[in-house]
């Protein structure tokens, strides 16, 4: 069958999936397949990819999942810089998460390699070619791609 991948801000997935309800019948409707902060843990999230991998249909995805599950998540991490203020040693690094090495692999095969369509709604917010969305979206495999957005991307 078909993969759709559809990316888009969180505070609309469900709108999404709103909008399948609204525009198409039971039969014309593709299997939506919902990847939100209730599939909390690693091997949930497996499963809703494998899910999809194996049966196709669409998956809605929010920005923020899309380059957690493909880069890892930045934790603040307090680095000492000396006596004084802590917030001043404060920083943005990456660190390690064991248990998402194990299963990023996977993710970023199945995320990056196994949809047919790709559609990004808000599309102007990887007009910033630095950001983590843009980054992760350079490595998308798929020969069919709809970005959409309401700002000028030039």
């Amino acid at each position: 069958g078909s993969h759709v991948l559809l990316l888009t801000p969180v505070n609309v997935l469900e709108n999404w999936r709103n909008e399948f309800d609204i525009w198409l019948d039971e039969k014309e409707k593709p299997k939506l397949h919902l990847m939100h902060l209730a599939s909390n843990s690693y091997s949930a999230r497996q499963k809703v990819l494998q899910t999809w991998e194996d049966e196709g249909g669409a998956l809605l995805v929010g920005f923020e999942m899309m380059t957690n599950l493909c880069e890892g998540r930045n934790k603040k991490r307090k680095q000492a810089i000396g006596a004084g203020d802590e917030k001043k040693g404060e920083k943005k690094t990456s660190v390690e998460d064991p248990e998402f090495e194990k299963f990023k692999p996977e993710f970023r095969r199945i995320l990056l390699k196994v949809a047919s369509l790709v559609i990004l709604d808000e599309g102007h917010r990887i007009k910033n070619s630095k950001t983590s969305l843009s980054r992760v979206l350079k490595d998308l495999k798929t020969k069919r791609r709809i970005v959409l957005t309401g700002t000028p991307m030039q």
